[in-house]
């Protein structure tokens, strides 16, 4: 079940720089090598260019996007509409720096498109980041910047996926942070079900994802090659499945109604942290402390839940909430810490390493957030910086040479747990060089 928090609009005045929001007209888009012809040792150095939510800059943090208005959503927004996503980061660096961003449009599989910017954007495709705030009040200084799209000056004229590059003025080759939203458009609509998985062997551990499309009259001519459907788990890109065609197609039917090819681990309910206020432990804090630069928060040790019994608990599906509770303007008056987690375990993993996942890593196996074995303490443990609020996380263990996680070792799975489902409806049409999305919907498990 969702939890919802209520944030308090923010009393302080933004610093404006009084640039236009927009400053040159439309560019040639530079085509980036796709991903699977670099070597991937050219994937982990620092500047390569990843389709994905991702900070480049260790000055850079708590990047986050979503859709304006509603902080804990995913950044989708309707054609044609005036939604919007909001872009925010922090800077810790205080000297205010004059950030630019640019928008590229990617295909279903978050590959750069060979599109021209003018045949996707009306108006111009470089922006300044007007709006600053230093932090008050802070051990940990900052800017914190921030920004909407599309604005006054320009639009996306299609659907699809695209990313945001933000980075400084002659630097667009080398972006301190890269950042994901769609832009959907109700051409069919999606209907589904998430259920325990049909298979016996399965339906202890797994959820199963039904839905139908009803194109509703939209012409599709190729059901196979050139309509894809995504769908994602929570905010996670390591076990999206990307590879269903429809089961049958009745009128304009098309059933996805399958019984292995399109489940997922149900995982367990994610765990918790509350760090809204520095002064006082809440449940999941141990001890607090700070020197003159830093906070110190220590949670308690985490367990091994693999072989415990299901529990059902409140969680925001692996989200944040950046939130200081005894201060007006999060934005600028929420304070960093250094959160320091635990995991004891009997011996180190020989095969594989165990990460911290969810929206405080940007879904993403980070190096930071990688577990190291303290053989002293015959535990994992890991430090990450963060900004006060509220954040669900979970352990997941990933194989050596390989990019997918599995929660099963630390967390076990449950078929009744909690979780969020996305389906997106890409369509290439032909004649046409980009994959339009045609349908988005949302799912629940247990509802």
């Amino acid at each position: 079940m969702l939890v919802l928090f209520f944030i308090f609009s923010s009393c302080t005045p933004k610093v404006t720089n009084p640039q236009p929001d927009f400053i040159s007209p439309v560019k040639q888009n530079e085509q980036e090598v796709p991903r699977d012809s670099v070597k991937k040792t050219e994937y982990y150095k620092p500047d390569f260019i990843r389709y994905t939510d991702h900070i480049y800059s260790p000055l850079i943090k708590t990047l986050l996007i979503h859709k304006k208005g509603f902080e804990l959503t995913m950044p989708v927004i309707e054609l044609g509409t005036d939604e919007a996503v909001f872009v925010s980061f922090d800077d810790l660096e205080t000297v205010k720096k004059n950030y630019r961003y640019t928008v590229v449009q990617c295909d279903a599989l978050w590959q750069p498109t060979k599109l021209q910017p003018m045949e996707y954007l009306d108006g111009f495709t470089e922006g300044y980041i007007n709006d600053y705030k230093f932090s008050f009040n802070t051990l940990q200084p900052y800017i914190h910047y921030s920004f909407s799209f599309p604005g006054e000056n320009s639009k996306v004229t299609k659907s699809g996926n695209y990313l945001i590059k933000i980075y400084l003025p002659d630097n667009e080759d080398k972006p301190v942070a890269t950042c994901r939203f769609m832009v959907y458009e109700n051409l069919v609509s999606v209907a589904g079900k998430v259920k325990q998985a049909t298979l016996i062997e399965d339906r202890p551990y797994k959820q199963e994802v039904d839905f139908t499309i009803n194109k509703q009259g939209y012409a599709i001519s190729d059901y196979y090659s050139n309509l894809k459907v995504i769908l994602m788990q929570n905010g996670r890109l390591d076990n999206q499945i990307s590879s269903l065609r429809p089961k049958m197609v009745t009128g304009d039917v098309l059933d996805y109604d399958y019984d292995d090819i399109n489940v997922f681990y149900g995982g367990n309910e994610f765990r918790n942290f509350d760090i809204k206020s520095f002064n006082y432990n809440s449940e999941r804090v141990r001890k607090m402390k700070h020197d003159s630069a830093i906070y110190h928060i220590y949670l308690y040790d985490d367990i091994k839940r693999s072989f415990k019994v299901y529990i059902s608990e409140d969680d925001i599906n692996g989200r944040r909430l950046i939130k200081n509770e005894e201060r007006t303007d999060s934005d600028i008056e929420a304070d960093y810490a250094k959160v320091h987690f635990t995991l004891p375990y009997g011996n180190p993993l020989l095969d594989g390493s165990l990460y911290i996942l969810g929206a405080l890593t940007n879904w993403q196996f980070l190096p930071e957030a990688k577990m190291n074995y303290d053989f002293s303490k015959k535990a994992y443990t890991c430090t990450l910086l963060l900004k006060q609020g509220y954040y669900n996380y979970q352990y997941v263990y990933v194989k050596n040479s390989s990019s997918s996680g599995d929660e099963t070792l630390v967390e076990g799975n449950h078929s009744v747990t909690n979780n969020e489902y996305f389906i997106f409806v890409y369509y290439r049409q032909q004649g046409e060089y980009y994959d339009r999305l045609v349908g988005f919907t949302q799912l629940f498990s247990n509802k």
